[in-house]
C-alpha cells in the first residue's frame, strides 16, 4: 500500500469536522514545500545581487590588478 493510500485510509476515520484542521495542516505543509523549492538560488545570482549593490565609485577605487597590489586591498578591508 502506497503513502497515499494509507493517509486516506487513515483519513476515513476521522470525523468530517475534524478534518478542516488536517487540511489546513496540508495545505502549510504543502506551502513550506513551495518556498523550499523556490528559495535556492545559484552562487552566481548571489554574488550578482551583492555586486549590483555595490556603487560604481567603489570600483572605481579598486587597483586593476589585484595580485600586484594585494597590500592595498589588505590594508584597505
Amino acid at each position: 500500500m502506497t503513502n497515499k493510500q494509507l493517509i486516506f485510509q487513515e483519513i476515513e476515520e476521522i470525523p468530517e469536522q475534524k478534518l478542516a484542521k488536517i487540511l489546513d495542516l496540508i495545505r502549510v505543509f504543502k506551502s513550506t514545500i513551495k518556498l523550499a523549492e523556490n528559495s535556492y538560488k545559484p552562487i552566481w545570482e548571489i554574488a550578482d545581487e551583492i555586486i549590483n549593490d555595490i556603487p560604481d565609485h567603489v570600483f572605481d577605487q579598486l587597483p586593476s590588478d589585484g595580485a600586484e597590489n594585494k597590500d592595498w586591498i589588505k590594508n584597505t578591508v
